[in-house]
């Protein structure tokens, strides 16, 4: 059997206050960073500037990679990168249910976010680590 390996592609993205938008995910009561699933073929940078546009509705460019994640125990490795807004307007989406900048985060999170961020705040960048979960 073989077991596919997934990826996907998320983005800090900081509004001028140093504020960092999360929004609310539909399927379960956690914040979450825009981001999503790769697509056959598609660049990693592409993804997470396509899932920004689909699921917040904002234009971002992309300033630079935070690092990438590899989760062993799930098969799965996300890449983390770091943004601003360069166009569009907040929407929620079928997988986004409440849309927020935060200054302080809130304790709700999906698991490895808070990682992530304290990696981003700590200026760490192009770091390659495995996550517990």
């Amino acid at each position: 059997m073989v077991i596919l390996m997934t990826q996907g592609c998320f983005t800090i993205i900081i509004n001028d206050k140093n504020q960092i938008l999360l929004g609310k995910r539909q399927d379960l009561p956690l914040w979450d960073l825009p981001g999503g699933r790769l697509e056959q073929g598609e660049a990693y940078i592409d993804c997470a500037i396509r899932e920004a546009l689909e699921e917040k509705g904002y234009k971002i460019k992309i300033d630079d990679k935070i690092g990438t994640y590899k989760r062993p125990r799930v098969n799965d490795i996300q890449h983390v990168y770091i943004g601003h807004i360069v166009g569009g307007m907040a929407k929620l989406s079928d997988e986004t249910k409440d849309l927020r900048w935060f200054s302080q985060l809130p304790i709700n999170m999906v698991p490895n976010r808070r990682r992530q961020i304290k990696d981003f705040r700590s200026h760490k960048r192009n770091i390659v680590t495995k996550l517990v979960f």
